[in-house]
Order: structure tokens, then C-alpha cells, then sequence
């Protein structure tokens, strides 16, 4: 692949041959949806928490006697099994939950190399 070397003042200098196995690819839709999903991710506060058992407000009390109802044994409303009860193992805060692979990321960089040599039907740069 043959490409024109341009100055600042955007007169030609002389051409270069650029490698067709590095600029050469063909962009991926499904790596460039994932990219973009990535970096909307990491731009997140990442603020989000679940309340645990022990933070749920409400009363202390059993809701019904230990014996005798037929019912199973409870010892609060609070618990996992009640609604608008705690969670019992989610994460507290994190980031996000969305992840970017190295194979990606390098199918990434390879692809934005193609894009930036302007054969790509989208461009990277803004």
C-alpha cells in the first residue's frame, strides 16, 4: 500500500509503503460496538451500590412465632427471601461490569491504524 507523505503545508514530500498486514485490515463492527461500550463504562461514576442484609432498615422482631403456623421459620423480614429485603452476595460498588479483552484491545489499535490512513469508512479522529 502506497500513500502520499504530506508537509504541514499540506504539499506532497514523497510517498511511503505501509505494511498491508498492519494497515491493511478491514474494520470489525462488532469490535468497534464493544470498544464503544467500553469507554462509556470507564467515563461512569461507578457510584451504584446494593444494600446488603445488615442495611436494610426495618424492625428487628420475628414476624410470626417460631411454632405452630404452619408456616417455615423466619426470624426477620429483612432477610434475602423477603421483598424489599437485602441482597446477600452482590458487590458493593465497582466500576463497571464491562471488560475489553487484550485481543480486542489489539484488534482495536490495529483497526484504528487502518482508519487513520483514511481507506476506512470511519475515522477515528475527530
Amino acid at each position: 500500500m502506497k500513500f502520499s507523505v504530506k508537509s504541514f503545508d499540506n504539499k506532497d514530500i514523497g510517498e511511503i509503503e505501509l505494511n498491508d498486514s498492519v494497515f491493511g485490515i478491514e474494520p470489525r463492527r462488532d469490535i468497534l460496538a464493544r470498544v464503544v461500550n467500553w469507554q462509556l463504562a470507564k467515563r461512569r461514576a461507578g457510584t451504584h451500590k446494593v444494600k446488603l442484609v445488615g442495611e436494610i432498615r426495618g424492625t428487628t422482631a420475628k414476624p410470626f412465632r417460631q411454632k405452630g403456623t404452619g408456616r417455615a421459620r423466619q426470624g426477620t423480614t429483612r432477610a434475602v427471601q423477603f421483598r424489599g429485603g437485602g441482597d446477600s452476595s452482590r458487590s458493593g460498588c465497582s466500576k463497571s461490569c464491562a471488560r475489553f479483552t487484550k485481543k480486542s484491545s489489539e484488534a482495536w489499535i490495529e483497526m484504528r491504524s487502518f482508519c487513520q490512513t483514511g481507506r476506512g469508512k470511519a475515522d477515528s479522529r475527530r
